[in-house]
């Protein structure tokens, strides 16, 4: 091994643990290495893009599906309803568990809370059935909504119309869960319990206003239906295009929502999966 002082000149050794020779590790001050304190730095999350496109993609798909389903193989209109409601349910589900699995400290989210006055730490313990009660009341509300929207526009829940598609769905948030959650570099070991619990409600937002917005169109009265029959007509050159049976108010309506659900799911998905980044 070369000396230092033939590797540097007198005036120009190296401080302690400013730098470390060729072979060996950081941290021998005798060797020119710089001290270490505490555990090495984790190595930097791995997935970027790589693990963002499938959920992404999954979303899309599936969203399509369901214009498909309504164009082409004549499910209801109420039915794109109920399964947003299924949807919704879904989603608080997977969340529950990444809640109570969360390891992380990262993510913007719960960082204090009380419970009949007495402040709580927001532990996946303390946060997992809070979470349960707050997401239901949603769920709750959401229900009543869709209920009224589905039967007003027509439901059918049979299991090609209802409980295929629902199943599509169920895997659709078991994949990303699996690949973004729990995956090698996943969310699971930065992300927070507070933040895990906040995820979901971008994404189910969009589901609320859709529905709220289709129950103020189907029950609005004049006034809203000659509005609907305005875009009727600005629409009329596509809607020519569906088959004669696709052509209802229902359709339109799911067609409209499930344009803006497309884009809203694409931009709340990836900021979701972003989190703790």
């Amino acid at each position: 091994m070369t000396p230092l002082s033939e590797r540097y000149p007198t005036n120009q050794l190296p401080a302690y643990g400013a730098g470390a020779q060729d072979g060996h590790p950081v941290g021998n001050p005798f060797l020119g290495g710089a001290p270490t304190s505490g555990a090495p730095a984790p190595p930097a999350p791995e997935g970027g893009a790589d693990t963002l496109w499938l959920p992404i993609a999954l979303s899309v798909v599936m969203n399509l599906v369901s214009i498909v389903g309504v164009v082409v193989f004549g499910w209801p209109a109420g039915n794109i309803f109920a399964l947003f409601w299924v949807e919704n349910v879904i989603i608080g589900f997977w969340s529950l568990i990444k809640v109570a699995s969360a390891r992380g400290t990262g993510g913007s989210g719960v960082t204090n809370f009380t419970v009949n006055g007495v402040p709580r730490q927001p532990t996946s313990a303390a946060l997992a059935p809070f979470f349960c009660l707050h997401y239901g009341i949603f769920c709750l509300v959401h229900g009543v909504f869709t209920s009224i929207v589905a039967f007003r526009v027509g439901v059918e829940l049979n299991f090609w119309f209802f409980g295929f598609p629902a199943i599509l769905i169920m895997i659709r948030y078991l994949v990303e869960t699996l690949t973004t959650w729990f995956g090698r570099g996943g969310q699971r070991e930065r992300v927070s319990p507070g933040a895990a619990m906040m995820a979901p409600y971008p994404r189910i937002i969009v589901l609320h206003l859709a529905v709220i917005l289709a129950f103020m169109v189907t029950m609005g009265g004049v006034a809203h239906s000659e509005r609907l029959a305005q875009l009727k007509e600005a629409l009329a050159p596509v809607l020519a295009r569906l088959p004669e049976g696709a052509q209802g108010d229902g359709v339109l309506i799911v067609l409209i929502l499930m344009v803006i659900k497309t884009i809203v799911d694409v931009l709340t998905t990836r900021k979701a999966l972003r989190a703790g980044r």
